[in-house]
């Protein structure tokens, strides 16, 4: 329904309306304040856009537009011979690093499990002797 009232207003702005439809609008306006308002700044507008002088742009605009474009892309992604070979160089350094961490840090593991294999068969060994202050007797276990 908004869609057909704008319509009728800008058929009605417009003179495009019967006489019949032109006199509904009119005495619709006539009882309806807010919509007699609605209308005249409609008009408003629409004379302001009228009395608005167009600009034409320059015969070359559009090829002056795509140019530009195509150099701030071009300039966006290329990068000097020197930067690149940089870059490089400085993630092959990260890599590098992280592989020498990563082996470090397993060796690392390694020994703290073997540490923690010899320390836990050393307690083990000590559960299975009984010790006395002169001597220690060494369990003996027999098959049954």
């Amino acid at each position: 329904m908004k869609n057909k009232t704008e319509d009728m207003i800008s058929a009605y702005i417009e003179n495009d309306l019967s006489q019949e439809e032109k006199n509904i609008i009119e005495d619709y306006m006539d009882k309806n304040p807010e919509f007699l308002s609605k209308v005249n700044s409609i008009k408003e507008m629409v004379l302001l856009l009228k009395k608005t002088p167009t600009l034409e742009p320059s015969n070359n605009f559009l090829a002056n537009l795509e140019e530009r474009i195509a150099k701030e892309t071009k300039s966006i992604f290329d990068f000097s011979y020197k930067f690149k070979i940089g870059i490089a160089f400085a993630s092959s350094l990260g890599i590098l690093l992280v592989i020498i961490l990563n082996n470090y840090s397993i060796k690392e593991d390694i020994a703290i499990t073997k540490n923690i294999q010899t320390d836990s068969f050393a307690k083990a060994e000590e559960k299975d002797t009984l010790q006395n202050n002169h001597f220690s007797i060494k369990q003996v276990k027999g098959n049954k």
